[in-house]
């Protein structure tokens, strides 16, 4: 692995932490309509990260992505493609 040490910390730091991957649950307005939301507390984080990087709102983050999403693409999903693709994209630049 190119960073042994970064990924060893990544190991110990996160998948430890039962908070990280634990499904947490989120009531959204999408449309102004109430939604709950429920993916990994790791995603609410990067979310809320990405957020504030972009100086957005997590909320406006997902009315995109629901305006956005294909039709057989799950919510949850649409939110763990986007924050993955966020930073693999961030990092390539």
């Amino acid at each position: 692995m190119k960073n042994e040490h970064f990924t060893n910390k990544i190991i110990s730091d996160r998948l430890s932490n039962p908070g990280s991957f634990a499904r947490a649950r989120r009531n959204k307005y999408i449309s102004n309509q109430r939604t709950t939301l429920s993916v990994e507390g790791i995603f609410w984080e990067a979310l809320e990260a990405i957020a504030e990087e972009e100086g957005v709102r997590v909320d406006d983050i997902i009315f995109q992505l629901e305006i956005s999403r294909a039709s057989d693409m799950s919510r949850a999903s649409a939110i763990r493609i986007f924050v993955l693709s966020y930073f693999m994209d961030r990092d390539a630049a």
